[in-house]
């Protein structure tokens, strides 16, 4: 692998002449994030653009989401590697004496990282979240309602009090702290939301160009290198990465962990479960439209999306099938984990694929003409696989 030191001069050609070819291999997922209505995509190969597209015809900052998370996991890793944060089973009482009582005192920030703090969760930001003017309060108030380190469930709140953990540790912002020790080495520049007590959020509020979170990725696949400089330690590089509880395989800390091959079905059992258990006949009517096998949990979201195109009724859905203990779905993993990723809501993604040498970058500007089932490309991060691998025949299509 070529080390990746500055980007190529193909960043600054034409941003139209890249990625166009017909005999580029990468052809297929440039055409299909446009039917998605992709603003920007960057695809690296060998710390090399061989691809870069946006759709106004030059790059701009657009809110990453959720893959913020992700951007937080490697402050907390640069902060390990400087010593400025002692272990990863540090516990947050640590940082807030307030929570040295009952069993938050056993909440850990590795509990934070890998979403097993056992803090109440509503799955909605919009319902608690957003609308909160401390964050980092919020979420150190929230109550205990799990054994910590027992139980997955993704939490926007749990993780909002690492960036407070950050500032303690750093004795910085989280913006300030990033831009001195990671993006002013990388050439990065950031826009980051705060809360009305200027708290910075950790879910979410990075805004960042396209190729500027590819950066971030080659840095990854770098092990933390970069212009034959260490900035980030690669054992905590590798911990991110790392399966972060036993609760599931599929997710390191802040991190999301790519499987060769995984498998959704809706099939009768799940409709026969959905009967039974006195689920609303329209809910259940909409689902069986969507009945079948999907090679990928992106395809299979876009698929519910279809039929709960209005996010209301989607997170109604949910609440739903979880208050009866219904499953909508089989899933079935199989193979290695053979990839890293970075998403975030409305379908921002960085994909990162160590053994081709790939880091790949989807980005949307999501407005009022954005619609959930076709504008979210769930797909994007199996399609980059399959096609840097030279197989793109076996990718289900869920644009």
């Amino acid at each position: 692998m070529k080390k990746f030191f500055t980007f190529t001069l193909l960043f600054f050609l034409p941003i139209l002449l890249l990625g166009q070819s017909t005999n580029n291999k990468y052809a297929p997922l440039l055409s299909d994030a446009k039917k998605a209505n992709s603003d920007a995509l960057v695809i690296l190969e060998d710390g090399e653009s061989v691809l870069e597209y946006y759709s106004n015809s030059e790059s701009t900052k657009i809110q990453s989401m959720s893959v913020t998370k992700s951007v937080v996991g490697l402050a907390v890793a640069k902060l390990l590697s400087d010593g400025a944060i002692d272990s990863l089973d540090t516990p947050v009482a640590y940082y807030y004496p307030e929570w040295k009582q009952g069993q938050k005192d056993e909440i850990t920030i590795r509990h934070l990282m890998n979403h097993t703090s056992g803090l109440q969760n509503v799955a909605n930001a919009n319902a608690e979240v957003n609308p909160a003017p401390d964050v980092i309060q919020l979420g150190l108030s929230a109550s205990v309602v799990n054994k910590p380190g027992t139980e997955f469930s993704y939490n926007n709140k749990a993780v909002n009090i690492l960036s407070g953990i950050i500032k303690k540790s750093a004795d910085k912002p989280i913006d300030k702290y990033l831009q001195a020790e990671i993006f002013n080495p990388l050439g990065i520049t950031d826009s980051w939301g705060t809360d009305e007590a200027g708290n910075h959020y950790g879910m979410s509020g990075l805004a960042i160009h396209a190729r500027d979170l590819a950066k971030l990725g080659q840095l990854v696949l770098q092990n933390g290198s970069w212009d034959n400089e260490q900035l980030i330690e690669k054992q905590w590089v590798d911990k991110l990465m790392d399966q972060g509880s036993p609760e599931t395989r599929t997710y390191g800390l802040l991190w999301w962990r790519i499987p060769e091959n995984e498998h959704y079905k809706i099939g009768d059992q799940q409709i026969k479960q959905m009967k039974t258990s006195g689920l609303d006949k329209a809910m259940i009517a909409k689902v069986e439209k969507i009945k079948g096998t999907y090679n990928n949990k992106g395809a299979l979201q876009n698929a519910f999306m279809s039929q709960f195109e209005d996010i209301k009724q989607l997170m109604k859905f949910r609440k739903a099938v979880v208050a009866k203990g219904i499953k909508p779905y089989n899933k079935s993993i199989t193979g290695p984990t053979v990839g890293y990723k970075a998403s975030g809501d409305g379908g921002q993604y960085l994909v990162i694929y160590p053994k081709l040498d790939v880091v790949a970058v989807r980005m949307i500007e999501v407005g009022k003409t954005y619609k959930q089932g076709n504008d979210r490309f769930g797909a994007f991060s199996q399609l980059v696989y399959k096609l840097a691998k030279g197989s793109p025949s076996d990718i289900k299509k869920s644009n």
